[in-house]
Order: C-alpha cells, then sequence, then structure tokens
C-alpha cells in the first residue's frame, strides 16, 4: 500500500494550489479526481470564467433574425469551451511537472480515519494519507418536480453553458445571484427570459433600494418576474417544455425552450463515506471545521465549498493561506480573519457589496451616515450613457469608518476592492473622499460617494 505526506480529495481551486506549495517543501501528495474534466476546479470549468466569457460575448454581437442569433450562440459555447478546455490543460500541466505530485483518476472514499479508496470503471486502488485535505465543493440543488428527470431541456448552470441549443424562451427557477446572473445574459443573449421566483421578493439580504434599481433595469430589459411562484409540474412536449405554476390564487402554464435550476447547492460529500471516520458534519450536511480548517480529526483537514462557507473562488484560496499558515507558519490566520469581504454578481452593469446594509447597521444599534450617489453624477458613467446605476455607502457617525457598501454601477467589481481594503486597513472614509484617482474613471466616484 502507498502512503503519501499528504492525500487531497479532487483537483480543486484551494486543493491544487496546496499541493503546490506541499510538493515544494519536498512532501509527497496524491490528489485524487474523480472527473478529468474538472482539473482545475468550479471556477475555470463550470462558473466564474465560462460564465464571465459568455457575458462578455452576449455583449459583442448584434445579430437580427433567429438564425444568426442561434448561430452566433452556438459560437459563444464553443468559444467558452475551448477556453475552458485550454485553462483545464495548464492546471494539469502545472500539477504534473512535480515528481511528487501524483495525480490519480477515480473517486475517493474513505477507509479509516488515514486510508483512501480509490475506485474507477477498472481498478480499485487503497492509499495511506498522514495528512488528509478534502476539497469536493458543492453540487447543484435539483428540487423534487414531478416529471423533472424525464425532461430534456432542464439545466444546471453548468450543463446549461454546455449546451449548443439556443434556448428562444429560457425559464429560470430562482431568483438568488445565480439565476439573476444567467437571466442577465442570456437577455444579452436576446433570449426571452422569465424569472419563477417561489419568494415575494428578490436578493432579501441586501440593501432595498439597490435591489429595487436592479429589478428595474432588468424588467426594462424585458425580463419577466413571477414571484411567489411554484413551480409543480414539468412536461416536455414537440421540443417545449410546458411548466406548471401555482400561485395562491391561480394555476398557470409556461411554455419555455429550455428551464434552469438556480435554487442553490449543497456540499458534496455523497460518496466520501464519512461514516468510517470520525469526521463531523453539520446540519446542513456540510463538513464541520474550527477556525483553522481542521476537522474534529485533527489530520483531516476541508477546503471550499463543503465546509459550508461562503461559495467564492477567493474564499477557497483564503482557505489555502489558512491551511498553509497552520502547517508551516505562526497559525495565526483563521477564518475570523474575514467576517467581512466583498463579493460581487456579474450583472449587466455588475452589483458589488461589502458589510452592513442601512438596514443591517441600524438593526445592530450604530448611529451611520448613508451616503448615495446617482449615475448623473459620474463623469464616466455619462460617457458609458447608463442610468438606473446606483451607489451607496454606511458610515460609522462616531468613528468616521466605513460599515458597508452597495454598488450598482459598471466597474463595480474592481471599486468595491478599494473599499474592501479600506475596510481592512480601518481607514475612515476621508482616506477615500480625499484620495486622487484618475479621470474620467468610475473609481473616481467614490470621492462624492465618500464626501466630506
Amino acid at each position: 500500500m502507498d502512503t503519501f505526506n499528504n492525500i487531497i480529495i479532487w483537483f480543486w481551486k484551494g486543493g491544487k494550489t496546496l499541493a503546490v506549495t506541499l510538493a515544494k517543501k519536498w512532501e509527497s501528495v496524491a490528489l485524487i479526481e474523480q472527473n478529468p474534466e474538472m482539473y482545475g476546479g468550479t471556477c475555470i470549468n463550470i462558473w466564474c470564467i465560462p460564465s464571465k466569457k459568455l457575458l462578455t460575448l452576449s455583449q459583442e454581437k448584434h445579430p437580427t433574425t433567429l438564425q444568426e442569433k442561434a448561430e452566433y450562440y452556438e459560437q459563444a459555447i464553443d468559444e467558452t469551451t475551448k477556453l475552458t478546455a485550454f485553462l483545464r490543460e495548464k492546471n494539469y500541466a502545472m500539477l504534473a511537472a512535480f515528481e511528487n505530485i501524483q495525480i490519480i483518476d477515480g473517486t475517493a472514499s474513505f477507509i479509516s480515519d488515514h486510508e483512501i479508496k480509490i475506485t474507477s470503471p477498472e481498478w480499485e486502488r487503497t492509499i495511506l494519507g498522514e495528512k488528509i485535505f478534502i476539497n469536493t465543493w458543492a453540487t447543484s440543488n435539483r428540487p423534487e418536480i414531478p416529471w423533472i428527470e424525464n425532461t430534456t431541456k432542464v439545466y444546471t448552470s453548468t450543463e446549461l453553458m454546455k449546451t449548443r441549443e439556443y434556448p428562444e424562451h429560457l425559464a429560470i427557477l430562482g431568483a438568488g445571484f445565480i439565476g439573476l446572473e444567467f437571466a442577465s445574459i442570456y437577455a444579452d443573449f436576446w433570449c426571452k427570459v422569465t424569472i419563477v421566483n417561489t419568494h415575494l421578493n428578490i436578493l432579501p439580504n441586501e440593501d432595498e433600494e439597490v435591489v429595487a434599481r436592479i429589478r428595474a433595469d432588468f424588467e426594462q430589459r424585458g425580463i419577466q418576474f413571477l414571484d411567489s411562484t411554484n413551480l409543480t409540474e414539468i412536461n416536455e412536449e414537440n421540443n417545449k417544455l410546458n411548466l406548471t405554476l401555482e400561485t395562491e390564487e391561480q394555476t398557470k402554464n409556461l411554455t419555455a425552450d429550455a428551464l434552469l435550476l438556480a435554487v442553490g447547492r449543497t456540499p458534496n460529500i455523497k460518496d466520501l463515506q464519512l461514516e468510517n471516520t470520525k469526521i463531523e458534519t453539520t446540519a446542513k450536511g456540510a463538513i464541520k471545521v474550527n477556525e483553522h480548517l481542521q476537522t474534529s480529526v485533527p489530520n483531516i483537514y476541508a477546503i471550499g465549498d463543503v465546509t459550508g462557507n461562503p461559495q467564492f473562488t477567493y474564499i477557497s484560496l483564503d482557505d489555502f493561506r489558512i491551511i498553509t499558515d497552520q502547517l508551516f507558519g505562526k497559525a495565526q490566520r483563521s477564518t475570523k480573519d474575514r467576517e467581512t469581504f466583498a463579493y460581487c454578481s456579474f450583472l449587466n452593469p455588475p452589483f458589488a457589496r461589502i458589510g452592513l446594509t442601512e438596514k443591517q447597521a441600524l438593526e445592530q444599534g450604530y448611529t451611520i451616515k448613508v451616503w448615495k450617489l446617482e449615475w448623473a453624477a459620474i463623469p464616466k458613467a455619462r460617457i458609458l450613457g447608463k442610468a438606473q446605476w446606483l451607489l451607496k455607502a454606511v458610515i460609522d457617525e462616531k468613528t468616521g469608518l466605513i460599515l458597508g457598501a452597495s454598488l450598482y454601477c459598471a466597474e463595480a467589481h474592481e471599486m468595491i476592492n478599494i473599499i474592501s481594503l479600506a475596510m481592512k486597513r480601518n481607514l475612515p472614509y476621508t482616506a477615500l473622499s480625499s484620495h486622487i484617482f484618475t479621470h474620467p474613471t468610475m473609481s473616481e466616484a467614490l470621492n462624492d460617494l465618500f464626501k466630506l
């Protein structure tokens, strides 16, 4: 039986980065991946990179006929597929270059706290690991709806981005960030988009005023919201989906070319056979970890989405930093260091957020200043000729520190990083209100947002 200093279960963002670090420390690494199409992880293969590539391509051309739209959409899917293949191969080559990293294709499951069984259609193998790192991400939820498994046009986000058939009418179940991102992308691909929202509102944890702008913008683009609506049955007939929808008042039908399931993701522990270990899980099925990402078994760590932490690539990368500091540093980094971090949804334009909203700050007892900046006050926004945009910031009146910000505008995904850095360094808002930015840029709007 082969023994390794380290076993990493799945070839994903945090795990692959950790593998390189461990290899450079002259430690042996077994990196197990059950799907060679996923080398490198979620971001490059099925989410961040392909979705943003599609977003970019959706805005490059303006075909007029249905045939031209369908042909360009196929080209966009093909370009996206080529990009992910290139990045996947690059990731594999980076790790394969190390003699002390062994990449093993197969499904990993625990025999004990140190033993891992790897199975493939052709063989079975058992290996031992001194330390084990679980990096098995999260899987898309599939709701239990009658006939859902009997259709060919119901997709997860992963499946939709690999489908070359143009959906003239796309229905989306779910109005969270994944659903809204795809709604924005496919509206820009000239699709009719209908969002089936089981709740009364969208994005309930975000600033209500900014969310209202997002919704108004979406509706102006022709995206339809069906709120307080449940999808109760799906049938496929004549290459179309017939969706049965129910509200408190009525039952109605919706015909679409495709349905995207955007109802959340669940930590993936299905094949691990954790019952053979002393690893504990949470009520939501995530692997329980401490602030240093150790499980209840000291030699086993968990990284990324499988821990139940926020499902972002940069969080997985920070998990890597925490673990390497635990193994080789001063063991000072922890998940407590990122109680406040920025995130972004790549709508058109992007929406970015960090910290507290106005409502949350008041609920926590802060005395606050709330500053808003409309698009018309931003020279770069005038150049771009866009309306509806809104920037909003919340300031602690006693200390002058920034409590939070919500940005719905071009370059929001970049601007939020500036605010994030200021908050992380405990800089007062005046550090941004008086900073010299280049002109004309979106970032210079921070001068006026954080006004003296």
